[in-house]
């Protein structure tokens, strides 16, 4: 009976160690060049924006053997630099009212999303070189600004003047995200990694006239991934 017991908790205490030691569960941060595409934000047809860094740090556990779920929390500058609406006409000016034209800022996101692994690696066999996966979820975001506005004056020929004004916003954004990653088999991974995020409002930017192809801001970046396992 006492051998019994003593392997039964053995084994209630060895397994999840066990799991733990060939686990996926990691801890990574990002960072790289990334975009606006707002209303105010570039002239997108001739490919002129400002580019910013975005940095992120995110914590993935495993649920299976394709899956995981991910945290993804991170921060990136935003500046409409000088590809605003600059040529404000008469008629655009009562439209304009309470519109950011220019503005900088930051946008601070957290976002939630399984994440599905297209080459796996099972526990105690040797994987391949490169892993690739793919996941989409579910964010919040806000937007912290320095917004400039015109100031509207109806039936007026002088030069429009700008007053500045902080700003917040809070939005909703769907996520998605593409990348592939080294797996040397150790404690430590790089990789790239490509990630769309999708505002549902119209508000990131301070403007909501929606003057481009699609209605929605999104937010584009381009990230170098350094992954450290916690359970490998």
């Amino acid at each position: 009976m006492n051998k019994l017991l003593c392997l039964i908790i053995f084994l209630f205490t060895a397994v999840p160690f066990a799991q733990a030691q060939y686990s996926r569960d990691n801890v990574s941060v990002a960072i790289g060049p990334a975009m606006l595409y707002g209303d105010n934000a570039g002239r997108y047809r001739q490919f002129r924006f400002e580019i910013s860094p975005a940095l992120s740090l995110s914590y993935s556990r495993e649920i299976s053997d394709e899956l995981d779920i991910r945290a993804t929390a991170g921060v990136q500058l935003m500046d409409s630099g000088d590809f605003g609406m600059n040529s404000l006409r008469q008629e655009n000016r009562s439209a304009l009212e309470n519109q950011a034209v220019h503005f900088t800022g930051q946008a601070f996101f957290l976002d939630v999303m399984p994440v599905y692994l297209f080459n796996p690696t099972p526990p105690g066999y040797v994987g391949y070189e490169f892993n690739y996966y793919a996941d989409v979820g579910l964010g919040a975001l806000y937007s912290n600004r320095v917004d400039q506005i015109p100031l509207v004056r109806e039936e007026s020929t002088d030069p429009i003047f700008f007053e500045e004004e902080n700003n917040q916003s809070i939005a909703a954004y769907v996520p998605i995200r593409a990348g592939i990653s080294t797996n040397l088999e150790g404690m430590w991974d790089i990789g790239v990694e490509g990630t769309l995020i999708t505002a549902l409002p119209s508000n990131v930017d301070g403007n909501t006239i929606k003057h481009k192809l699609l209605p929605m801001d999104m937010l584009l970046q381009f990230q170098v991934t350094l992954k450290r396992y916690l359970g490998r």
